[in-house]
This record gives C-alpha cells, structure tokens and sequence, in this order.
C-alpha cells in the first residue's frame, strides 16, 4: 500500500511539472514577438559595427537650448513680430510684444491623450524645460500680446519673431488706444 502511495504521488508530481512546463511554453505571437525582437537587435548591432554613432563632444544643441531658454526667460522682454503677406511673404509690418510669440501647439496641458494598452501607457509627453507641452492641434495660428496696451494679438499670417529689431523699413502696426 505504502509503494503505491508512493507510485501515485510520483505520477501526480511527474503530471503536474508536464502541467507547469506545458504552460511556460510561448504563444505562437509571444514567439513571432521575440523573433521580431532578435532581428531588430541584430540589425541594430549591425548598423552600430558598419556605421557606428558620432560621438558629441561639444553639445552645441544643448547650448543653443539653453541660450533660448536664458533668453526667453527674462521678464518685461519686448519681442518684434514681423507679420508676412500672405501670399508673397514680404514683411508687411512689425509688432512690439511684451511677451514671446506662442503656437496654439503649446499649452499647459498635454496635448495628447494617455492610451493604456497590455498594462502599459503610451504617448504621454513630458513638458519642455519651460513648464510647457510642445506639438498640439494648431502650429500655424499664433498669439502674443502687445507691448503698449496689453492687447492678445492671435494671427494665421507667417511670423518672424527676433528679440531686436530688424533694420528694414516696415511700419509699427499699433493697437488704437481706446478713449473714454
């Protein structure tokens, strides 16, 4: 009695390892997935070896960031905003901004909507060094506000906005100052 105790236990614990092991196995897609992955890391070891990634020493991008953000970040600065014609793209005319030109892009909230999938989320943007989310519904429609009477200026016209200004003879476009 004792030896087929013993026999049964045996086949239980034999049965339940095939069990365990048979459900360790990969799905079909799990496996094509990990395929896909082997390729892609070989064919990136093999763009790495036959044109490996130039090695930035001087990181003038991060400087050129971090100047445009010294820059924009100064207080009661006056931008220039150069208003393009439509159609030739001549400089029409300039405002004074007391405020950098912004794209609809740019917000305080992200522009774009967290999908969760398989447990995990995607496309969820990280706000830019200046506190704002960057890309959006709209890049072509800016607003500023005008440096003399605080008015929201929004256009659909090409602008050029430089922190001086421009040495060209275009006139100041002014905001009438109301009369009471």
């Amino acid at each position: 009695m004792r030896k087929l105790k013993l026999i049964v236990i045996c086949l239980v614990m034999v049965a339940l390892m095939v069990f365990i092991l048979t459900g360790c196995e990969d799905s079909d897609s799990e496996k094509a997935q990990k395929q896909d992955q082997k390729i892609q890391g070989e064919i990136l070891t093999k763009a790495q070896l036959i044109a490996p990634a130039y090695k930035v020493q001087h990181f003038l991008s991060r400087k050129t960031i971090n100047k445009w953000l010294e820059r924009v970040d100064q207080p009661d600065k006056e931008w220039y905003v150069y208003i393009h014609a439509d159609l030739t793209g001549e400089i029409i005319g300039y405002y004074v901004s007391g405020t950098i030109p912004l794209s609809y892009g740019v917000s305080l909230s992200s522009p774009v909507q967290i999908v969760y999938y398989n447990g995990s989320a995607y496309d969820l943007p990280a706000p830019g060094l200046d506190g704002v989310f960057y890309g959006g519904i709209d890049e072509r429609t800016w607003y500023f506000f005008d440096a003399e009477t605080g008015s929201l200026i929004t256009t659909n016209l090409k602008i050029t906005f430089i922190d001086q200004p421009l040495d060209i003879s275009v006139p100041q476009l002014r905001i009438k100052s109301e009369t009471k």
